[in-house]
């Protein structure tokens, strides 16, 4: 069962009414995208944090923030924003980045939930 605590329905409202036929079509769409771009943003995250690269985990973990905070994924935005700010200085870590894959996780199902209910 998704845990709906991942995300904050208001959120999914406001972008519902983004759309200008009302229809569902667009919020399951900008959700599909989030769905399929994030995992690659997560995979190269990894890539970088295991090749050292600080300053590249920082702009992805930017990037993973600003979507996430769209959706109402607050505490993803959070972990994203924490390792964002942790990065350049050297301070991201294995445990930061599986934190933030848990996550992700919590917040793809909650979401693929809220799609499929629509």
């Amino acid at each position: 069962m998704p845990d709906h605590s991942a995300i904050d329905q208001r959120a999914i409202a406001a972008l519902q009414e983004l759309s200008t036929a009302g229809s569902d079509d667009f919020l399951r769409e900008i959700i599909t995208l989030y769905l399929q771009d994030t995992p690659l943003l997560l995979a190269q995250l990894e890539q970088a944090l295991a090749a050292g690269d600080g300053l590249t985990v920082s702009r992805l973990a930017h990037s993973i923030k600003g979507s996430s905070g769209n959706f109402g994924a607050t505490q993803l935005a959070q972990l994203a924003h924490e390792l964002e700010l942790a990065a350049p200085l050297g301070g991201a870590t294995v445990a930061n980045v599986k934190a933030l894959l848990a996550e992700y996780g919590r917040v793809a199902e909650a979401l693929t939930a809220s799609i499929t209910s629509h």
